[in-house]
């Protein structure tokens, strides 16, 4: 009878191994695109309405690009401390989502959500990284919510609306402003 004779690996295998393993996780690294890069496309996609609204890990994802990188939700905006970085016709919002940014926590601001020629309430969802609020909105009587002074800044700030009209199932537009807060 004949024992199965083992022999552990050399330490030239191991050494090898180890250095394939490295250079494949560099490559893996090496590839993936960059924080910031991912933000730019984003908000160009967001700009000409060619995707769908952000995930979670996108909308944190961007958060802490626009936390780390200041200056550029002031490039994004070129001028003002607050407003638009999705697609919008002076406000008007069909595609179901809009998102603003804040760059400065001093300056208080509300987010107003209106229903754009519906005649029944929609519902909309307005939220940052660290809040949310949910509320109906119609023609006379807008959604309202006071933006959070605490958080990351630059703030990033999501509305969903629904756009269909809960019993024709019929596109809706929304107005959305974000305004000075009291």
């Amino acid at each position: 009878m004949s024992q199965s004779f083992r022999r552990k690996p050399g330490a030239g295998f191991v050494l090898l191994a180890t250095v394939a393993i490295g250079v494949l996780g560099f490559l893996a690294w090496g590839m993936s695109r960059p924080a910031l890069d991912r933000a730019w496309w984003i908000q160009v996609e967001l700009m000409v309405a060619q995707r769908d609204a952000l995930s979670h890990g996108e909308f944190r994802s961007f958060q802490e690009v626009l936390a780390a990188h200041p200056k550029m939700a002031s490039a994004m905006l070129d001028g003002p401390k607050s407003g638009f970085i999705s697609a919008n016709a002076r406000g008007v919002v069909g595609n179901g989502y809009a998102y603003l940014v804040r760059t400065d926590a001093r300056d208080s601001a509300v987010v107003e959500v209106e229903a754009f020629g519906a005649t029944e309430k929609i519902a909309v969802c307005a939220r940052t990284l660290d809040e949310k609020h949910c509320g109906p909105a119609t023609h006379h009587t807008p959604f309202s919510w006071p933006t959070p002074d605490s958080g990351a800044f630059p703030q990033l700030i999501e509305v969903r609306i629904d756009t269909r009209e809960a019993s024709k199932r019929r596109p809706v537009n929304a107005l959305v402003r974000i305004g000075k807060g009291t």
